[in-house]
This record gives C-alpha cells, sequence and structure tokens, in this order.
C-alpha cells in the first residue's frame, strides 16, 4: 500500500495535496522575505568587505 509513494514524483512532492490560495499566498510572502533577507546579508557583506579593505 505505501509503496506507491516511492515513486519519483511521490519522493519529490507531486503526491502533495493542493495548498488553499491563503497557504499560497503565506508561501509567497515568505519567499520575498526569504529574498529580501537573503538580500541584505549580501549587501552587509559587501559593506563589510569595504570597509576593511
Amino acid at each position: 500500500p505505501g509503496a506507491k509513494y516511492l515513486t519519483l514524483p511521490g519522493i519529490l512532492g507531486a503526491g502533495l495535496p493542493k495548498i488553499s490560495s491563503e497557504q499560497q499566498d503565506a508561501v509567497s510572502r515568505a519567499k520575498k522575505y526569504a529574498m529580501e533577507q537573503s538580500i541584505k546579508m549580501v549587501l552587509m557583506k559587501q559593506t563589510l568587505a569595504h570597509q576593511q579593505q
């Protein structure tokens, strides 16, 4: 019974239930936030590198 989930698409998430639009909204907000944080970190590192030169 459980074996059918071991196929590659199942492992990659094709077997996941569809999410609601609210959940999808939350996911895209989280992605946006993560992207912003990542950019902030890069800019901070660049600033520090320039200060040390």
